[in-house]
């Protein structure tokens, strides 16, 4: 079975030759059949510090590649009701950064996309 390997596929049987998918700045292309260009993610799980100073609680994550996320917060791990943070992130030398006052209850923070 021949497959060309450039421009337009040569399908065969249902068989085709299809381009590799391309990998840049931690995401996956990969052109369809359809004129579609599908777009997967690369990166794992963004790693979250919270560190607790006198009366506040700094939260970071890295800057790189993980803009887009918001941070949330919830007094229960195991609720489904999440509130946004509501104070935007700064950045300071590459990191994301919330402070958040500290309060006596317990608080569990995360980013959701």
């Amino acid at each position: 079975m021949e497959f060309p390997t450039v421009g337009r596929p040569r399908c065969r049987r249902k068989l085709c030759q299809v381009l590799p998918p391309t990998v840049a700045n931690g995401k996956v292309y990969l052109a369809t059949f359809s004129n579609r260009l599908n777009v997967y993610g690369l990166f794992s799980t963004p790693i979250v510090t919270a560190t607790l100073m006198t009366n506040s609680v700094v939260v970071t994550w890295s800057q790189s590649i993980y803009a887009g996320y918001r941070l949330q917060t919830s007094t229960n791990l195991t609720s489904a009701n999440w509130i946004n943070s509501g104070t935007a992130p700064s950045v300071s030398n590459g990191v994301y950064q919330v402070t958040m006052p500290a309060t006596d209850n317990a608080t569990y923070y995360r980013l959701k996309w």
